[in-house]
């Protein structure tokens, strides 16, 4: 994954995180940055970034599920 660009380094920050209260905004942060990337390049995306992409996206579904599950089952404090 090429991560010069903004998405790549906020996707993996996310990934990354441990923080379950950061982890949303990261999440969030990262599929921003995403949606300005497609803005940015239209359709001079490149196969490996478009797949890069799609499967960071999918990664992010997975984790916000882990977060929810997460939260459900926790206590609140």
């Amino acid at each position: 994954m090429n991560t010069n660009n903004e998405w790549g380094v906020c996707y993996q920050a996310a990934v990354f995180e441990l923080d379950d209260t950061k982890l949303r905004a990261k999440i969030d942060e990262t599929r921003l940055a995403i949606d300005q990337r497609l803005l940015q390049v239209r359709a001079d995306l490149g196969v490996k970034e478009r797949r890069d992409m799609s499967n960071a996206l999918e990664v992010l579904v997975v984790l916000e599920r882990l977060l929810d599950r997460d939260t459900k089952v926790r206590p609140a404090a």
